[in-house]
């Protein structure tokens, strides 16, 4: 049965794992707003394009090759 308990944990453990992810393919992943009921639920995710800014942190926007 799915709880914001439930989900709460499962966020930790998927935002490790787009960690991986992510680093793999030179991109960022953010896990999104959820919802849910106790049989199912849905979430989002963003995929964004890492640069560099000017004074050396690193700048995220969406990529220009996926506009929305």
């Amino acid at each position: 049965m799915l709880n914001k308990q439930v989900l709460q944990a499962l966020r930790a453990d998927v935002n490790e794992a787009l960690k991986a992810v992510a680093a793999k393919h030179g991109l960022g992943l953010e896990l999104g707003n959820a919802t849910f009921d106790p049989r199912a639920g849905t979430a989002k995710f963003a995929m964004l394009v890492a640069e560099p800014s000017a004074s050396g942190a690193t700048a995220r926007r969406w990529s220009a090759a996926y506009p929305c």
